[in-house]
This record gives structure tokens, sequence and C-alpha cells, in this order.
């Protein structure tokens, strides 16, 4: 079954401002130069973490295991069609955030993909100052623009390929697989909800 090209139209927005921030509370532990985790019930803004878990997110999962650790779904109507990861792609998504210097590789790739891959990129940016900030090293790189979108919201690390959306084919239909991420990490794990609404996919 050959895979059907999604012409549905993106309409990027500032989804991600009703998805809340973390909060990790780390209270010293005195006099015995240990570090206890607080708790993550208060919102705060965490982002620009590494691909790895923390040692203080490593800490408050072991003390606050998952409960939630995989659901049950409706089984697929028809073929399911996983492509591959080296399958021919439309679009490639990645966040804005990182050092100046992964944000210049950001940029390089951005121009490969536009150019020579003829695929979109899809870049998720914090804020007005960084739209504007990747706008202008996407153009000093050389990316087609006119293959770049965008939609706002704040993520807690760069590591796109691990939380984000998962498109496969349910009877020739695209539809996306929303794994479950660490649990310290709500934004990461809201972006294929997020964007499932965005594209009004399944």
């Amino acid at each position: 079954m050959k895979p059907q090209k999604d012409t549905s139209s993106m309409s990027f927005h500032s989804a991600l401002s009703l998805v809340a921030t973390l909060a990790i509370t780390v209270i010293a532990n005195a006099g015995q130069g240990k570090t206890t985790v607080g708790s993550i019930n208060q919102i705060a803004d965490v982002q620009n973490l590494p691909r790895t878990l923390t040692p203080v997110e490593k800490e408050w999962i072991k003390n606050n295991p998952q409960i939630q650790t995989s659901a049950v779904t409706p089984t697929p109507q028809g073929a399911l069609i996983a492509p591959s990861e080296y399958a021919p792609s439309e679009a490639i998504i990645y966040g804005w955030s990182g050092s100046t210097s992964w944000k210049t590789i950001l940029a390089q790739m951005a121009k490969q993909i536009t150019t020579v891959g003829q695929a979109d990129v899809i870049v998720v940016v914090a804020n007005a100052t960084d739209l504007a900030a990747m706008t202008s090293s996407f153009n000093t790189n050389g990316v087609d623009m006119s293959r770049v979108r965008t939609f706002t919201g704040a993520l807690n690390s760069i590591w796109m390929r691990d939380y984000g959306p998962r498109f496969v084919y349910e009877s020739g239909v695209r539809v996306i697989v929303d794994s479950i991420y660490y649990s310290t990490r709500p934004l990461d794990n809201a972006i294929p909800t997020v964007l499932s609404s965005a594209l009004k996919k399944p």
C-alpha cells in the first residue's frame, strides 16, 4: 500500500502556552553533602536540559516512579505501516535551543534539508526573540525559507528524536504515535499531543 500524502494545512500557534512547565525543587541535605528532591507540583520553567537525565531527575524518578508506563489503544483499523527512520521524509522537526554553536549546526542542517533534501523544516521556538534569531541565522546560512514552518512553545530539552511525534500510516491515513517520555519533562512529553492538535491528526 502506498502511503497517501498529507495535504492538510498546518496552523501552528502557541498551543504549548497551555502546557504546564516543570519545577524541581532541589533541597540541600545540610551536613551530609547530599541533594534530595522536593516537589514538582509547583510549576516553573526548566529548559535546556541535556538529552540524558540529570542527577536530580534520576533521583526524583527513583523516588516517584511513573504511574502510567503504557496504555491500551484501540486496535488499528486496516493495514498499519511504520516507515523506517531512513525512509524519505516530507519534513524534519526540531527545537531551536541549545548553544550558539549548536544553533549554527541546526541552521546548516536546515539549508541541506530545504535545498538538497527538498523537504520542510518544522521548528519549535520559545518566543518572538528566538524566532527572529532563528530567521536571521537561517537566512545567513542560505535556508529556503519557503520550506520553513514554526510554532511557539517551550521545551525542556533539544532531543526531539526521543520525544517527538512518530508518524505511521493506518489504512493509508497518516496518524501520530505518542510515546510516554520522562515524567520530569512534561514540555517535551506534550509535543506529540500539541502537534497532533495543530495538524488535526489523531
